[in-house]
């Protein structure tokens, strides 16, 4: 289900600050992501059939490769969350599929994967069956906010060749917000169609699409 941002308005300091709306759908390019293969003979991809960006490390062995977001400046924010819709297939079991599969975030990040210090975030569900889409929304920590330089990842792994999920992403978004936040809300009862923004009350809600 989407979810709802709810942040209050405020003034935007001293106006240096401004709302970071990026929005990626993988549907033919990787757009201003990077792809980062530190093992094995596969790489993420675009399929244009599916319109997503797509990893497998099928017969190949041990696989360890990355697909890592532009760094978004948090300075003066005070709100972020990110948002994007994934599904996976094959492997062993879908009880495997988090081990292999992993979000994380970075504030060190300068292009050296060995340099950086990277967070996990969770991701709240990865499917119980092959391609089974599901759309994901986390919040970034309070340490990351007012940081000059932050980055997300999606981070692939395999140590064989018989567990071998094949990863799907698209419809990745990232919000920040100058302004005092209330924090992430429970995922809204109806569907959303488009991300839009509404003020109600004296407070900015950023709604997320289910993908």
């Amino acid at each position: 289900d989407p979810y709802v941002v709810m942040l209050r308005l405020g003034d935007g300091g001293d106006g240096g600050c401004e709302d970071i709306d990026y929005r990626e759908s993988f549907a033919s390019t990787m757009g201003q992501f990077t792809t980062v293969d530190v093992t094995g003979g596969n790489a993420w991809l675009i399929d244009n059939t599916y319109s997503c960006a797509t990893m497998n490390g099928y017969r190949t062995g041990e696989n360890e490769d990355w697909l890592i977001s532009p760094a978004f400046d948090l300075q003066g924010k005070n709100a972020a969350a990110l948002q994007f819709s994934h599904c996976v297939g094959y492997g062993t079991t879908a009880d495997n599929w988090p081990s292999h599969l992993k979000l994380l975030i970075s504030d060190s990040y300068d292009g050296v994967l060995a340099d950086a210090e990277w967070q996990e975030l969770p991701i709240s569900s990865y499917g119980s069956r092959n391609w089974d889409w599901q759309t994901v929304t986390a919040e970034v920590p309070a340490r990351y906010l007012g940081q000059p330089r932050v980055n997300v990842a999606f981070r692939y792994t395999t140590q064989s060749d018989g567990d071998t999920p094949q990863w799907e992403i698209k419809n990745f978004l990232f919000w920040a917000v100058c302004g005092e936040t209330d924090g992430i809300a429970e995922p809204l009862a109806r569907p959303c169609s488009a991300v839009r923004k509404v003020v109600e009350d004296g407070r900015l809600f950023i709604l997320m699409p289910d993908g």
